[in-house]
């Protein structure tokens, strides 16, 4: 009887600290994917904006080819052309903002689970305790 009861007790921290660590390594996870998003977006900020600047080259030097001004509707062209294009940077901007938050929710909500499911564990081996230990808390076995 003591031995179930004590493979009981042992089965409920196993549990516990089963759904710790479960929470921990998914919370972690979480953490590490987000911060992978935030660097993929660092480093496409920095292409886009290389690329920006030689399309906005290409600009001037087309118009300077071309034996005119940068002003009037060329200027406005070049001027829209950047704006839409920072506009596209800024939503991408945003978007990884996003889904780095998400990321790390997601392993926040992968952590309570974990941990809740070692508590519902530990729960059902404390009843399996309790259910092998009926002399130990007065009553005798087979009488309610």
């Amino acid at each position: 009887m003591w031995v179930a009861v004590g493979l009981s007790v042992a089965g409920a921290a196993s549990s516990i600290l089963g759904g710790i660590s479960g929470k921990s390594a998914a919370e972690d996870a979480g953490k590490r994917q987000a911060s992978i998003i935030r660097q993929t977006a660092e480093e496409n900020r920095r292409r886009r904006e290389l690329e920006l600047g030689q399309k906005m080259g290409g600009i001037v030097a087309a118009v300077s080819a071309s034996n005119l001004q940068m002003s009037g509707s060329s200027k406005r062209y070049k001027n829209a052309f950047e704006s839409e294009y920072r506009q596209s940077m800024a939503w991408d901007k945003q978007k990884s903002r996003i889904e780095a938050r998400m990321a790390e929710k997601t392993g926040q909500l992968a952590g309570q689970s974990a941990m809740y499911s070692g508590i519902g564990s530990a729960t059902g081996f404390a009843a399996q305790a309790f259910a092998a230990a009926p002399e130990y808390l007065g009553k005798k076995k087979g009488v309610g």
